[in-house]
């Protein structure tokens, strides 16, 4: 009896850790979005009295059509793959993916909404120098964790996801930059990624560098320096914390957005509401592409995994007018 007993409750501790695991293949954000995608489904067969699970070839065409109301054809996609996870989660094939009306449905889509994607705005040392202008980052706190947040961000090319979590809750200082994954050299400071889009199982770390630029306003060394003295903080906290009356708060996604619009608007830039998390990652590589650097160092320096950095570059017009004359000079050469 104590033997069963023992068994039973080692079997019941196997099968949490096993829950535990499954739902740790995702990240929180994936999550996320796959528990608004699987009730977007759930809720339009409710609407239309459809069987979700199994479904029908003609409910996922129906459904791929309403969803063409409101969103764009790459989001429909996202949505469809939840779909396509959800049959692999309750233990059933989706096989179609492949099939001729599914893809013609899809294609119609595509042409007739003529989707362009609405790019976020490029920031740029420029409006990052504006911005310096108007917060008082040499004596108050707030602003100092605050410029220092924006110029990490842009320096480093990162995800906005990479600097600041989502949430305090979402805080994880094994995954999350902490005030120790940032160490002070010769040259400067050495910040250390433990996880990214592209480094989701601890494989590697990802070590990008950050040099000292004397005298700017933009030097993310002394922006570093300012907020540690004025934010003392342990090293497991976040990199990014706010004082306030009950103590620091961790720095989240939608405060630092919300705070970098504030910047803009208080700057006097147009169209504030327009820049996100993104502006940043594409100002910096379009900056430093514009400048010089190769594309491979781009790509390695930003952490993309393939050439998807590409979509981000902004070519300038000086760029471009420099190209159309090297093809001008060429023109010239091999036709005198």
């Amino acid at each position: 009896m104590f033997v069963f007993i023992v068994d039973f409750l080692a079997l019941s501790a196997l099968r949490k850790d096993w829950k535990y695991t499954l739902r740790s293949a995702y990240s929180a954000g994936t999550f996320s979005n796959l528990r608004t995608q699987f009730r977007a489904f759930l809720l339009f067969c409710t609407y239309f009295r459809f069987t979700p699970t199994p479904a029908t070839l003609d409910t996922i065409c129906l459904y791929v059509q309403f969803l063409s109301r409101t969103l764009s054809p790459p989001a429909i996609g996202n949505y469809l793959s939840g779909v396509k996870l959800l049959h692999l989660f309750s233990g059933l094939d989706f096989p179609f993916n492949k099939d001729f009306l599914l893809s013609l449905t899809l294609r119609g889509i595509a042409r007739n909404a003529l989707h362009t994607p609405c790019r976020a705005p490029p920031v740029t040392p420029a409006i990052l120098c504006q911005i310096s202008r108007v917060l008082d980052f040499e004596n108050d706190p707030i602003s100092c964790t605050l410029f220092c947040a924006f110029l990490f961000t842009f320096f480093l090319m990162a995800r906005l996801a990479n600097i600041v979590p989502r949430s305090r809750k979402c805080f994880d200082p094994s995954r999350n930059l902490t005030r120790s994954d940032v160490a002070t050299n010769q040259h400067g400071l050495i910040v250390t990624f433990k996880c990214t889009k592209t480094i989701q199982f601890g494989e590697r770390k990802l070590h990008i560098p950050l040099l000292r630029l004397p005298g700017s306003p933009l030097c993310p060394v002394a922006a570093y320096q300012r907020m540690v003295c004025l934010v003392p903080a342990s090293s497991r906290s976040a990199l990014f914390v706010l004082p306030s009356h009950y103590g620091n708060t961790i720095l989240t996604q939608d405060r630092f957005i919300a705070a970098f619009r504030r910047a803009l608007s208080a700057a006097g830039l147009p169209n504030a509401s327009s820049y996100r998390g993104h502006s940043f990652r594409r100002g910096a590589a379009s900056w430093a592409f514009n400048h010089g650097v190769p594309g491979e160092l781009i790509q390695i320096y930003g952490d993309w995994a393939s050439d998807a950095y590409k979509a981000y570059l902004e070519f300038s017009v000086e760029s471009k007018l420099a190209f159309a004359q090297q093809l001008r000079s060429a023109v010239f050469s091999s036709t005198s």
